[in-house]
């Protein structure tokens, strides 16, 4: 399911390139399953590859930064984990909520495990 969201959501974006936001795709199920689903998906995969301890802990860390930069980028007063600022950038209005933040955080994972 994770592969289905992000690859979805960047075709949207290249021919939506004015807009950040993205399309939400029909088969998307609702936002706490989606992230418990792409939750259950890194596990997995994390076991299957036999992932070491320290790599499991830095993703663990870079997962966090996802989930919370990408509540960042979808709100008006969040602000970001790392610089402790506004983002340099958000999305429009249209796009606070939790359906947007999670295909972020969707793609977030998805491009750390690329």
């Amino acid at each position: 399911i994770l592969f289905i969201i992000a690859s979805t959501c960047l075709k949207s974006m290249s021919t939506l390139a004015h807009d950040i936001g993205c399309l939400y795709p029909e088969e998307m199920p609702g936002p706490f399953t989606a992230r418990a689903e792409a939750a259950a998906s890194l596990s997995s995969y994390a076991i299957r590859n036999k992932m070491e301890t320290p790599i499991i802990v830095y993703l663990a860390h870079i997962a966090t930064e996802c989930q919370s930069n990408c509540i960042a980028y979808h709100d008006d007063t969040a602000l970001s984990t790392i610089t402790m600022k506004r983002p340099p950038f958000s999305t429009p209005s249209k796009h606070f909520n939790s359906w947007s933040r999670a295909l972020c955080m969707m793609q977030c994972h998805a491009s750390t495990y690329d």
